[in-house]
């Protein structure tokens, strides 16, 4: 019985060291856990690096995208001035000017113009010169079209004849002034100072 108890003693001692040392020992299964998660750690940032690049590609595209339709609202913008100043050429004049006041007098509304001449001059700071001429009051023709510069290169189509009065009274505008007949039928700004 003692020998017996002996090697159930010994047997005992035997498993719980051998478990011992396996639970204190890495295994691999620990080894590839960490890896895993390192590799996981990695994978996360790259992702959100690559999240950022998106964001920056995007709004670069979406910047492109409202370029390009600026263009194109430009371009249309030209086109139907081209298209509207067809019919007139036979009869059509055109000059420079200054729109000093716009009249609203019922049915019939006019400009006073101060006109002027842009003359080329290299030694300017802008390569050209602006001589005022004479000041004339001007009729609007009923159909007549008025474009403004917006941040000093975009063409904007002004509607009415009070949103022109409204520009007109911001600042010096400088106009080409297409007329028929002694009326005005469209005004396109073409300098801002």
């Amino acid at each position: 019985m003692k020998s017996t108890f002996i090697y159930l003693a010994l047997f005992i001692l035997l498993v719980v060291g051998c478990t011992k040392e396996e639970i204190d020992e890495p295994t691999s299964a620990n080894y590839d856990f960490e890896e895993l998660e390192i590799q996981v750690s990695q994978l996360n940032e790259k992702l959100v690096e690559n999240g950022k690049k998106i964001e920056e590609l995007t709004a670069s595209l979406e910047q492109e995208n409202y370029d390009e339709m600026d263009a194109y609202n430009e371009l249309l913008t030209r086109i139907y001035i081209l298209e509207s100043l067809l019919p007139h050429i036979p009869n059509l004049e055109t000059r420079f000017g200054y729109i000093n006041s716009v009249n609203l007098d019922g049915a019939s509304s006019s400009v006073e113009i101060q006109f002027a001449d842009m003359k080329q001059d290299d030694g300017a700071p802008n390569g050209f010169i602006i001589e005022e001429k004479e000041v004339s009051t001007v009729t609007l023709d009923p159909n007549a079209s008025f474009f403004i510069l917006i941040e000093g290169v975009k063409i904007s189509n002004v509607a009415t004849i009070e949103e022109l009065e409204n520009a007109v009274n911001e600042y010096n505008r400088l106009f080409k002034i297409y007329m028929v007949n002694d009326e005005v039928v469209m005004l396109t700004e073409q300098y801002i100072p």
